[in-house]
Order: structure tokens, then sequence, then C-alpha cells
């Protein structure tokens, strides 16, 4: 499934503090009680070094936005992605749309 939005290493490294949730779109402050949390080990690009090999960027989403998306690392960055029910969803409403129309 397409990726929704992606977000650059500099949007990452601001979020990885988890002090909100990681969608750039919602502003929910963490809360370790709902949600989902994620750990990515960081991609490095071909002509980057890594400090060291525990690199780890921790990313979080709040109960809403885990409910529709996930995150997914994609070449270097990390993207929210719909998560695979709610493209199915979203596809079968426009599918009875068309139908209906």
């Amino acid at each position: 499934m397409a990726a929704v939005m992606a977000m650059a290493s500099a949007e990452i490294a601001k979020t990885s503090t988890i002090s909100k949730c990681a969608n750039p779109e919602c502003s929910v402050f963490f809360d370790h009680r709902c949600g989902r949390f994620f750990r990515f080990r960081r991609p490095y690009g071909p002509n980057e070094t890594p400090a060291n090999h525990h690199s780890v960027w921790h990313l979080w989403l709040c109960r809403r936005c885990s409910e529709i998306y996930t995150l997914e690392t994609r070449g270097t960055g990390v993207q929210i992605c719909l998560r695979l029910s709610q493209a199915i969803d979203k596809t079968v409403q426009q599918q009875r749309k068309k139908a209906a129309g």
C-alpha cells in the first residue's frame, strides 16, 4: 500500500524523543498507557557512516492514529502508512460509490 507521508530524518530526530504522536498532523502528547510504540534501526545512506551500531529511532503513534496508520522504514527514513485494513475499507467504499453512482 502506498505511503501517505514521509518523515525526513530531521523530523524523526525531533519526534524520536517520543514527546508526541509521530503523525505530523496529530498533536497528542505521549501516553505510555495507550497507542503503539515503534523501534527502528536507523538506516544509513550510502555516504553515511554509523556513529555506533546501536543507533535506533523510537517513535510512538497515539491510540487514534495507530488504529488508522502504521510506521515503516523506507530507504533512509520512516513513513507513516495506512494500515492494510484501513486501505481495504477505503477501496471497498470507493467501489460501492462507483457502483451506486
